[in-house]
């Protein structure tokens, strides 16, 4: 069976993904620009749904949103430098970036269009189609359930351990980041007075 994807769904996506990735770069605060990139990886996730890649969809709400997004916003955070409202992005030569970015996708529309593309037959990926490259096909998982399972049935405790110090050494970092250093400075001054 053939999937066609819903045309009005794509557009949206790739309109909200190409919209919040040049929020990205026009941002003038990095806050926002954090807040953009989540919301373009949400819109590439929703692409991979549309493509019924399961898979790819979850990973990259799990790894791209859920982690490095994150992980993002609290670098963002536990910088105070870079959160003052006076600070802004300056570029300084807006027209050398648009002429490069123009020669990129110049460059990346002619090997796209240029180039000839092997798809499989109109069936599902069977271990006796063979692509040019000349490696079988691996038998495919039936779902995104059974791949989650062989991923991480033999590993689970051990997955959550990793997951839970992670999280307590962020908290414990946003928690050191965040203390007074005016108690350690008075302490210090009274050592310099000691006879």
């Amino acid at each position: 069976m053939i999937y066609d994807p819903n045309p009005w769904a794509f557009w949206l996506l790739a309109a909200m993904a190409v919209g919040c990735a040049l929020a990205v770069v026009r941002a003038r605060k990095l806050f926002h620009a954090a807040l953009a990139l989540v919301g373009t990886l949400f819109a590439v996730a929703g692409l991979y749904g549309l493509l019924q890649a399961w898979f790819l969809a979850a990973v990259q709400v799990l790894v791209y949103v859920g982690a490095i997004a994150i992980m993002i916003l609290f670098a963002i955070m536990l910088t105070h430098n870079m959160m003052k409202p006076d600070l802004k992005t300056l570029t300084t030569q807006p027209w050398t970036a648009a002429a490069l970015c123009l020669m990129l996708l110049a460059i990346l529309l002619g090997g796209t269009l240029n180039s000839t593309w092997q798809t499989a037959p109109n069936t599902t990926l069977s271990s006796t189609w063979t692509p040019k490259c000349g490696f079988q096909v691996a038998e495919a998982i039936p779902s995104v359930q059974a791949l989650g399972f062989r991923l991480l049935d033999p590993f689970t405790l051990p997955f959550e351990m990793v997951s839970v110090l992670i999280l307590v050494s962020l908290i414990g970092a946003l928690v050191l980041a965040h203390r007074n250093p005016a108690p350690l400075e008075a302490s210090e001054g009274r050592e310099d007075k000691a006879p």
